[in-house]
């Protein structure tokens, strides 16, 4: 094993020494005594994914373990033709058909045409293998149903109003405190306040739908207050420093529950991706158990700017 950590790690110095040593790349992990990765592997894994480094070795080791029970299967045989048709994919789209271009960004880091090939290789088999794993995953109707009553963030969003409202700048020509109580006294019913918002150009003549006092981002804290003391059917007129706000609730409700078949795709998505997480834990446990993963102390893979 340490053997071909080395060889492969004097093979790509080699390939690097067209460039000044600048910043040392070590080698993190070998998988299965073929997948390496190094400390490049996981800071450009850390950028892509937005995790800490140690989260991103994790899952670039978990992702090789995949590739790596993928290719020990018996009878694997890479699909003919596939490697170089990935590699033109991304030449295409990624260099704007320049080969040269490539050749020239994996000299930056360090690896050869070949090495990419099995890169793009190893993440088609990766993505087919995770692919196969959630489209074996079912949620259950109950499952569904139970998700729902336990989870209260999303059956029950507290006090809601389905709410009209009209803001009025302050400083609007002709506008004051006393021309704002005007307009507010003559709104009689929701058709009043729609009229009123349509000569203004208030869109959707005013409504902003149902809004969740613990969720609502539109008003400050003062014209919000205002919002949700009123009740059914009711007008209001509050202020704040910029503008006068016209209010109409059509409906009020001290405990709104969103009915089920509105988040039914969101908690079937959230329970999907918990039972896929599970799934592949155990996989990854079994392949752990039979994919020795090693990890070299303090070797320096190669010097690369």
């Amino acid at each position: 094993m340490r053997g071909v950590v080395f060889i492969f790690a004097g093979v790509l110095f080699s390939q690097s020494a067209w460039s000044q040593p600048q910043v040392a790349n070590s080698i993190k992990a070998v998988v299965g005594g073929q997948k390496i990765i190094t400390q490049w592997d996981v800071e450009r894994e850390a950028r892509r994914s937005r995790m800490n480094p140690a989260l991103a070795q994790k899952k670039l080791e978990q992702d090789a373990l995949l590739i790596m029970n993928i290719k020990g299967q018996k009878g694997y045989v890479e699909p003919a033709g596939l490697a170089e048709l990935l590699l033109k994919g991304e030449i295409k789209n990624r260099y704007g058909k320049d080969r040269n271009k490539m050749i020239a960004a994996l000299r930056i880091q360090g690896k050869t045409v070949q090495q990419r090939e099995t890169e793009l290789v190893d993440n088609w088999l990766l993505r087919r293998a995770e692919r196969t794993v959630r489209q074996a995953v079912q949620v259950s109707p109950a499952a569904i149903k139970k998700y729902y009553r336990e989870n209260p963030d999303l059956n029950n969003k507290g006090v809601t109003a389905d709410l009209y409202a009209i803001r009025i700048p302050r400083d609007e020509e002709g506008m004051s405190l006393i021309k704002a109580q005007q307009l507010k006294n003559g709104i009689k019913s929701l058709a009043d306040f729609k009229k009123l918002a349509v000569s203004r150009k208030v869109p959707l003549g005013g409504h902003k739908g149902k809004v969740h006092k613990d969720e609502q981002n539109e008003f400050n804290d003062e014209v919000a207050a205002g919002v949700f003391i009123l009740e059914d059917k009711e007008v209001g007129l509050e202020i704040d420093e910029q503008a006068y706000h016209l209010l109409y609730v059509e409906k009020r409700w001290e405990k709104y529950e969103i009915p089920i078949a509105q988040v039914h795709k969101l908690i079937e998505a959230r329970l999907s991706q918990e039972i896929f997480e599970q799934q592949m834990s155990r996989k990854l446990d079994r392949f752990r158990r039979e994919i020795h993963v090693y990890y070299p102390a303090n070797s320096l893979l190669m010097q690369n700017r």
